[in-house]
């Protein structure tokens, strides 16, 4: 028996018995191959079917199911939501017992502190209390506050921190001159060596306190009424009930008697002021360093009162005239330890040169001509101010005895033979052109 697959024949040799015999063999067997073929066919289309079937199903039950769990999916957000929320509520009440154990135990201490300086305890954003390590609490009421701490050293660091006071220094005009220095320099010497201090003139403490009352009010007022956009048609307006003390307010009842501190002396009545506010140590160094700069000008201001004197019995012993220097150069060299200034906008010199059409007087001698011997004993210390105005004076003397001289030497000089002038220049056209204009 031969196959030939590309031909697609089986060729049998044999007799005829057995051709019939394997014939029939071959047919039988590619029949039971269709039967199962067809078989296959009918099982893929079935299978084709579930499958078309369950994919419907599976669709309804998506959407069955999708409004099924909406609702469970909403009951167990619920349940977690609540069980989370009580969790929270569990928490915070631990922890808010194991502070107040811990608050009984630590330790505390208070201060007195007048209501319109609340604001400097806190300071802005409450910026002053992020540095503080250590403290459970700070709150401010009714003009004492009170500080909890984990340890007496973090306390004691807070209280020194967060303790503010207001001084009023009484001082004469000229002192508050000499305190501020030429160019306010001893004022900001004062500021950056004294930190948490501020310095207020009696001319801008009203404004100031005015400030701090408004501060005041708007503590006491509702939160939804401070702001204009939360105030709703319908919301009725709470009245503020601001008590007396604070709405009748003025700027000395910020002080107390020992709160006011006299520098003027016996003799000098209080004529202008300086209100210190800030931590109350800086404010109590603040205190101590003007009065060492007032003492350092008494006792320069004394000393120098003794150099004239001395001068001039020196002048009496050796027959010289006495005379006092000119009270221009005194006032020059107290402005100029004092740092106030000259004659300001508006202000006219009292001197006969400064007047419209009035001749310009040459420098007067301050002090009689003396042989140089006697010069070099009279010298004394001389302000800035001073010695400027001397080294102008010589100036114009030298530029006055050049003059004279040139005058002579060309009266003296034989007369030259007239020259013809030169042509002007471009740069000298220029020159005409813009002073005409």
């Amino acid at each position: 028996m031969l196959i030939k697959p590309e031909r697609r024949q089986v060729i049998i040799v044999g007799t005829k018995s057995v051709v019939k015999m394997v014939s029939g063999l071959i047919e039988s067997i590619f029949q039971k191959r269709r039967e199962l073929m067809e078989i296959e066919r009918k099982v893929r289309e079935k299978e084709e079917e579930v499958e078309g079937w369950e994919q419907q199903i599976c669709v309804f039950a998506r959407e069955g199911l999708k409004k099924q769990n909406k609702e469970i999916i909403e009951g167990i957000r619920f349940a977690s939501t609540s069980f989370l929320k009580k969790k929270i509520e569990m928490r915070r009440r631990r922890q808010k017992e194991k502070q107040k154990e811990e608050e009984a135990k630590a330790a505390k201490d208070s201060f007195r502190i007048h209501p319109f300086l609340t604001g400097y305890v806190y300071g802005k954003d409450r910026k002053r209390l992020e540095h503080l390590d250590g403290l459970y609490r700070v709150d401010v009421k009714d003009g004492l506050c009170e500080i909890t701490g984990k340890t007496p050293e973090a306390v004691n660091r807070a209280m020194e921190e967060l303790q503010v006071a207001a001084k009023k220094v009484l001082l004469h005009t000229s002192q508050v001159g000499s305190i501020f220095g030429h160019e306010a320099k001893r004022i900001l010497f004062l500021r950056e060596h004294c930190k948490g201090v501020r310095i207020i003139s009696l001319e801008k403490f009203p404004r100031q306190f005015e400030l701090l009352k408004e501060g005041v009010i708007k503590r006491l007022r509702p939160k939804h009424n401070r702001s204009k956009k939360n105030n709703h048609e319908n919301r009725q307006e709470e009245e503020i009930e601001v008590p007396e003390e604070i709405e009748n307010a003025e700027p000395d009842s910020l002080f107390t008697e020992d709160d006011i501190i006299n520098l003027c002396g016996d003799d000098e009545s209080p004529e202008d002021a300086l209100i210190l506010i800030g931590r109350k140590t800086s404010v109590e160094a603040c205190i101590v360093m003007i009065e060492l700069t007032l003492q350092h000008l008494q006792q320069a201001r004394a000393r120098r009162q003794k150099l004239y004197e001395l001068r001039d019995k020196i002048k009496e012993l050796k027959g010289l005239p006495v005379r006092t220097p000119n009270k221009n150069i005194r006032a020059a060299q107290e402005e100029a330890e004092n740092g106030q200034r000259g004659r300001r906008k508006g202000q006219r010199k009292d001197t006969a040169a400064s007047r419209r059409g009035a001749k310009k007087h040459p420098p007067q001698e301050e002090y009689p001509e003396v042989e140089p011997e006697e010069q070099e004993e009279q010298e004394q210390p001389q302000s800035q101010k001073h010695k400027r105005r001397l080294k102008k004076n010589k100036q114009k003397q030298k530029q006055k005895q050049a003059e004279t001289r040139g005058q002579e030497e060309e009266t003296e000089a034989p007369q030259q033979e007239d020259v013809p002038p030169s042509k002007p220049t471009k740069q000298k056209k220029k020159r005409t052109k813009r002073k005409q204009k």
